[in-house]
């Protein structure tokens, strides 16, 4: 593939990165395609510049090099620390900063206290003369210079210690966030999904806003499982989930939900819903995610989707209940086809191709 590509955006730059890996000796593994996507549309500068660097100096990019960029860059684990490591840090970094006011306010009532008892001192210490005067100035301005010292000191901390907050907290809520991913395909996983479709199918129940629901299971997969073992089955998943997400638009939430099925909540009609899982289906099933060596891997792969759209007065709960129809329904009249579920039942479905 080529080292330098205008930015291209969404769905037309995951077509034309599948095109490339077709047709190139580079390795259709998920990581790969996701690397190639996110250099195609330029939404990582730093990746673009470390992976212009190395072709530059090489003249290409090697499958291991794309391994490391990955790692370095784009890999939803790359934090080190768990959420509860990252949480002790940050409560650390609290009393630390408590400590540090508690020491401001002792210092500012021990200066107070020094100057009562220099004044008590001039006033009930009898005859009041010069020397005496400037031997209590001289205590207080040696005092007062302690005291900005410790000032200077402690407000050094408490702007270390800030610092140090405001980068556990950003570094705590990216590990949040990716507790809310699947770890095999880095996608959304359930628990984020039906939060998600929660808060969409609220506001879409006030604003009247369009929303639709698509849920895609994987044709077959007990037999990829069986046939091909744990490896190629996990891989064929993030080939999916990848898949699925170049051909949906940036504002989709996609989500693995289940071990082979897939879900997708668009703020689109249904009619558009359909038009998009149908892309994706096509072109699912004329991709061959898995290179075949001496057979030892399965080829092309299919799936069966179901979709809904939110209808007056629904709830999450009927829209899934619907697009798990329409799931059911593609499944039972020969897999490998979009259902679209009414309350009263299939209206449209995706015409087969084989």
């Amino acid at each position: 593939m080529a080292s330098a590509q205008q930015p291209r955006k969404g769905r037309d730059a995951g077509v034309a990165v599948l095109d490339d890996l077709k047709a190139s000796s580079h390795s259709l593994a998920p990581r790969h395609f996701e690397f190639w996507f996110n250099y195609r549309t330029g939404k990582h500068p730093p990746l673009n510049a470390a992976a212009d660097e190395i072709v530059a100096a090489r003249g290409k990019l090697a499958d291991r090099d794309i391994d490391q960029l990955y790692d370095r860059f784009l890999s939803p684990w790359r934090f080190g620390e768990d959420c509860n490591a990252l949480t002790r840090r940050f409560a650390d970094r609290l009393e630390d900063v408590s400590s540090a006011l508690d020491e401001a306010i002792g210092s500012s009532l021990a200066q107070r206290e020094i100057l009562i008892a220099e004044s008590c001192d001039l006033s009930l210490g009898g005859t009041v003369t010069l020397q005496r005067v400037i031997e209590a100035v001289d205590r207080l301005m040696q005092s007062t210079k302690d005291g900005q010292m410790r000032h200077a000191i402690l407000e050094a901390r408490l702007e270390a210690a800030s610092r140090q907050i405001g980068a556990l907290r950003r570094q705590l809520d990216a590990v949040r966030g990716e507790s809310r991913s699947d770890p095999l395909t880095s996608l959304e996983n359930r628990t984020a999904f039906e939060a998600a479709l929660d808060r969409a199918a609220t506001h879409a129940a006030r604003t009247d806003e369009a929303l639709s629901v698509v849920l895609v299971d994987v044709d077959y997969f007990a037999s990829i499982n069986e046939n091909f073992g744990r490896a190629i089955a996990d891989q064929v998943l993030r080939s999916i989930g990848l898949l699925l997400k170049t051909h949906m638009r940036p504002t989709d939430l996609v989500a693995r939900v289940a071990e082979d099925e897939f879900a997708v909540i668009l703020r689109a009609p249904i009619a558009e819903t359909v038009r998009l899982a149908e892309r994706f289906r096509q072109t699912l099933m004329t991709t061959e995610l898995v290179k075949v060596a001496n057979g030892g891997a399965p080829g092309r792969v299919t799936a069966s989707a179901g979709a809904a759209g939110f209808l007056p007065r629904d709830t999450a709960d009927k829209l899934i209940e619907r697009a798990t129809a329409g799931l059911k329904v593609a499944k039972t009249e020969g897999r490998n086809r979009i259902v679209e579920m009414q309350p009263d039942g299939p209206v449209w479905t995706a015409a087969r191709i084989t």
